[in-house]
């Protein structure tokens, strides 16, 4: 594949975690103005999960049209984003790799309480970085 490829696979990728991301940003708006109910609080797990997924999903088929070859799972793609340079707290995303699989597992009050102050305080804003970090190498039609 053609690096300069106007549509490239990871950036179509792009546009769909920007989509998520926004949903997401509109869900920590909400924590931040009030308590969110259990329903409300699952909810914001999910958009978390489906941003989380598109965010490492879009950083892997990055590095693949990069050329970097062998990347199998999120640990991997994390590894290789922080040593490239394009994340740049990787025990942050681990951290969140590890939050995202206990959003779907948890029914502690605590424990879901807990997530979600790290969801709002940590995962959001590394969200946030690699969409604009990825917006900035992305083609002007993306």
């Amino acid at each position: 594949m053609e690096m300069n490829a106007p549509d490239t696979h990871w950036q179509q990728r792009l546009h769909s975690f920007r989509k998520a991301l926004l949903q997401l940003d509109e869900a920590m708006e909400q924590v931040s103005r009030r308590p969110l109910s259990k329903l409300e609080r699952e909810g914001a797990f999910h958009v978390f999960e489906c941003s989380y997924e598109l965010g490492w999903n879009t950083l892997k088929d990055f590095l693949v049209w990069q050329g970097i070859e062998g990347i199998v799972g999120p640990r991997d793609t994390i590894r290789e984003a922080f040593s490239a340079e394009l994340i740049a707290d990787g025990q942050g995303w681990m951290q969140m790799l590890t939050d995202g699989n206990r959003t779907s597992h948890t029914c502690n009050e605590e424990t879901a309480e807990t997530i979600l102050l790290n969801i709002r305080q940590q995962h959001h804003p590394l969200l946030k970085a690699l969409e604009h970090t990825l917006s900035n190498r992305a083609e002007p039609n993306a």
